[in-house]
């Protein structure tokens, strides 16, 4: 089989700030292929260990720069020179800081709330190599108390220094070399603040938020994961203290997904009698009317596995019992739709759909059906979301007002020495986030105009079923459309354009064929984008595992075989 001349994924992964990397061969040797990237928030994902992580979860910005306009402010009796030394990565981007005068440091904003959460544990780290300096401080400052510690390094080797501490309500600030004398020097690099009582592995950040997010939920591979723009209408995600406490009684101190001891336990208040009230509760957020909505949470039993959720709203009850030892939701009240899915290290997500009524404020209760108050009664809560949409994505996570995650875009893949106008191969092994499409999504080669591209997409509209299309200067050349059993997992996909020779196919089947079109002229194609064309429109959301393209028409058996599940 001819080899790709693009190739993303496929178990490879790679990003960096702004791009996402794929690769491409030449002459046997690989090179980076860029594909523009953005979303300018945060997100979550799934790591390779199976723990839910932030991406990125170092919220230093500017990580390899320090002093004015970065993490750390600006320098006071200090002379900062980025860029000047070789850092323990083999790269010339560590910082030379040296003393002009006794009080010499440079100190971050307060980060409570603009970076950190009030009242939880995180993890400073930076790498340091002495030149001359007799000792130095990292600091970090809180309303009460001041925590300080300080590190002396005698050795001209590179050493990375942690720090854990515990933000107070406000004035949380991380303060850097507080006790060089003048005219003495250390150098620095990979400054990071990680949420937790340990350092995790250095992850530089620049312009941090436009990272891709690369998922392992059920895929040792991994998969690009695309979402739309969503909020999570909750203001407290984790903090259930912030809620309604209903005959019930909270513990911090479970270990949650994010594999950290921030999981609430929820235990009936032993107060006596039957169930009646017991639950935790959010109430009065602001909805929309007649609008759909999701609400999902992360639960463990302990030892309870069923779990009530409801919902109120038109002072109508809606809502049911999800038991997660069997997987199954029974609705009680209304027409409310849900599942469980298993996540992994004992937890499941619980998941509820519903349509909201006339009234714009809702309450959301998460607790036990039928039960006897008498103490023993516990489950493990983390992680809840309502969001507008039919179907949950990644969770958000908030921490005093409702966050809004943007949507991913990606765009712009190869150029056009990568494509073969006349013939080739677009495969992709893709799953919607959804059975029944609400918008086209597209993957797309093009010259970055509508009139001549080549798409694989899910249909607006379309139930479990994948489409691809053709056209050239305008006029539609092809036009497949191809069912699967469930377009929400994984399907290889692979569109084959020739002149007169196209086909469509799915998981090992030829689902399409047509012996009568025309494909471009030379030099046409330009672009890959997971958009309708170059731009933001029908962007595709999803999730996708691998992608090539092929500058031939591959023959039916290595169609075949590229396709087979």
């Amino acid at each position: 089989m001819a080899e790709p001349t693009i190739q993303l994924g496929g178990g490879n992964w790679a990003g960096k700030s702004g791009n996402l990397l794929g690769y491409y061969e030449q002459n046997k040797k690989f090179y980076a292929e860029d594909f523009t990237f953005s979303r300018s928030t945060t997100g979550t994902y799934t790591d390779k260990e199976g723990y839910i992580q932030e991406m990125p979860y170092n919220l230093a910005t500017y990580s390899e720069s320090f002093g004015s306009g970065t993490f750390f402010g600006a320098p006071t009796n200090l002379t900062v020179i980025n860029n000047n030394a070789v850092a323990p990565n083999g790269t010339i981007t560590a910082a030379k800081l040296t003393s002009t005068a006794d009080g010499a440091r440079l100190s971050t904003a307060n980060l409570v709330p603009s970076t950190l959460s009030a009242s939880t544990t995180y993890t400073f780290s930076v790498y340091v190599k002495n030149i001359n300096a007799s000792n130095y401080y990292v600091r970090t400052v809180s309303a009460t108390p001041s925590n300080d510690v300080e590190y002396t390094i005698s050795t001209t080797e590179w050493t990375r220094i942690e720090h854990t501490f515990t933000t107070s309500a406000s004035a949380t600030y991380i303060r850097l070399v507080s006790s060089l004398a003048e005219g003495e020097s250390i150098l620095v690099w990979g400054a990071q603040v990680n949420s937790g009582s340990s350092a995790k592995t250095y992850f530089p950040t620049t312009t941090r938020l436009n990272m891709p997010r690369v998922d392992y939920f059920n895929n040792s591979n991994g998969s690009l994961i695309l979402e739309p723009q969503r909020s999570n209408l909750l203001n407290y995600s984790t903090d259930f203290s912030q809620w309604t406490l209903i005959s019930t009684v909270i513990d911090t101190n479970a270990v949650s997904p994010t594999s950290e001891s921030n999981a609430t336990t929820i235990t009936d208040n032993g107060s006596g009698g039957a169930s009646g009230n017991v639950r935790i509760q959010a109430t009065n957020f602001t909805i929309t009317a007649s609008t759909q909505y999701t609400f999902s949470a992360y639960v463990k039993a302990n030892p309870n596995s069923e779990i009530k959720v409801t919902t109120r709203n038109d002072d109508a009850l809606r809502g049911g019992t999800f038991d997660i030892s069997t997987l199954t939701f029974t609705p009680e009240q209304g027409t409310e739709n849900g599942s469980v899915e298993s996540f992994g290290n004992g937890f499941y997500r619980i998941i509820t759909t519903w349509t909201s009524g006339s009234d714009t404020s809702i309450g959301i209760g998460i607790g036990f059906p039928n039960i006897t108050r008498d103490g023993t009664n516990s489950f493990i809560l983390w992680g809840t979301q309502v969001e507008q949409g039919s179907y949950p994505t990644t969770l958000i996570n908030t921490s005093g007002s409702s966050v809004t995650r943007n949507a991913d875009v990606c765009t712009d893949g190869g150029d056009v020495s990568r494509f073969n106008s006349s013939e080739g191969v677009l495969y992709a092994e893709i799953a919607s986030l959804e059975e029944t499409s609400s918008s086209s999504k597209y993957i797309s080669i093009s010259d970055e105009t509508y009139n001549n591209r080549l798409s694989i997409l899910f249909s607006s509209g379309a139930t479990n079923q994948i489409r691809a299309f053709l056209r050239v200067g305008g006029v539609s050349q092809v036009d497949f459309n191809g069912s699967v059993t469930d377009v929400t997992d994984y399907n290889k996909v692979a569109f084959k354009y020739k002149d007169n020779d196209f086909s469509l196919w799915i998981n090992g089947v030829e689902v399409a064929t047509d012996t009568s079109g025309s494909t471009f002229s030379a030099n046409t194609l330009t672009k890959l984008s997971f958009s309708e064309i170059n731009t933001t429109s029908g962007k595709f959301e999803g999730k996708v595992k691998d992608l090539k393209v092929y500058n031939t028409a591959l023959s039916d058996s290595e169609l075949i075989t590229l396709t087979t599940l």
